[in-house]
């Protein structure tokens, strides 16, 4: 209960005039239980209001408000991994493709969990079952099915965590394979809102290349050459506060491509004016599409994270 309240003072903060329906679509939640919690949190001295017209209250959040607010505001315990894609290369998610001696997404969630990490939560589409039975395997796994993932885009699949997302987050994509330093780059990060990008260009299929100046994300395109200036591209690892997933709830509501993707909402400054850009030039990841993606990692990107590891 404190969670969602927490969540309905959070709605509140971004645009105190919000109306309970909108709360009810954000959060998951019925008009009935919206309407029950902020009587009790404005019995409870957390909110006052000012009726503006018959369809229209205003909320204010109270000193006490501010306080339950700030009160959960620890280390970052939760990480989503969107994993809902297809991949015709293969005839599994590429989650459970073979990395080491275990699987991409095991490897994954041993490195969060290593990190501190209490909840991983995990959108899976194609072929979901395989994430459901590894949902029995570690108790602190969500899994959360996105049915839709042949018409959508990966901000569908956040959109799908509303319910279940209450705090800061980590945000990884499934395909990715990585060495531990980049998780540690993100939770030691002063910042809230931050994104990893490889500062050194490749020419692997769809990656997304940005621009940035003074580690400010300025664009973002999948076409290398549609850019004057390539500072390197996304990694796909981020770190983001609650308050600006929810205004990224906001904007993807109010849109009718449903193929959208999150990535973009990175450039909106009204989304996140505080973004900021950490480079990774001499970090080792890959990412899995295609079987020459797969073959590339296990080649060099498994052998480069081997040495490293038994060097450190």
């Amino acid at each position: 209960m404190i969670k969602i309240k927490r969540k309905i003072i959070s709605l509140i903060g971004e645009n105190n005039v919000v109306s309970q329906r909108k709360i009810s679509e954000y959060l998951n939640i019925s008009l009935g239980s919206v309407n029950k919690y902020i009587n009790s949190l404005l019995d409870d001295g957390y909110l006052t209001k000012e009726i503006i017209s018959y369809r229209k209250t205003k909320y204010f959040i109270t000193n006490s408000g501010k306080e339950l607010l700030n009160s959960d505001k620890s280390s970052i315990k939760t990480a989503v991994i969107l994993a809902a894609g297809e991949t015709l290369d293969f005839n599994k998610p590429v989650g459970f493709l073979e990395i080491f001696d275990s699987t991409l997404i095991e490897r994954t969630i041993k490195l969060l969990l290593k990190h501190n990490i209490k909840k991983v939560i995990i959108v899976a589409g194609y072929k979901a079952e395989y994430y459901k039975k590894l949902s029995k395997k570690y108790l602190n796994i969500k899994i959360v099915e996105n049915k839709k993932y042949k018409t959508t885009g990966n901000m569908y699949s956040l959109y799908l965590l509303r319910k279940y997302l209450q705090e800061d987050f980590i945000l990884l994509e499934g395909d990715l394979v990585f060495e531990e330093n980049l998780i540690s780059l993100l939770l030691n990060s002063k910042e809230k809102n931050v994104t990893i990008i490889d500062t050194s260009i490749s020419d692997k299929e769809d990656s997304l290349y940005v621009t940035t100046k003074n580690r400010e994300l300025l664009n973002i395109s999948k076409g290398k050459y549609s850019l004057e200036k390539i500072s390197g591209e996304l990694i796909g690892i981020s770190k983001l506060k609650y308050n600006s997933y929810l205004k990224m709830l906001d904007k993807f509501t109010q849109i009718e491509n449903k193929l959208f993707f999150y990535e973009y909402s990175f450039l909106d400054k009204n989304i996140f004016p505080d973004l900021k850009c950490i480079s990774s030039k001499e970090k080792i990841w890959g990412e899995i599409d295609n079987q020459k993606q797969y073959r590339y990692v296990k080649n060099n990107i498994l052998r480069c994270l081997d040495k490293k590891e038994k060097d450190l």
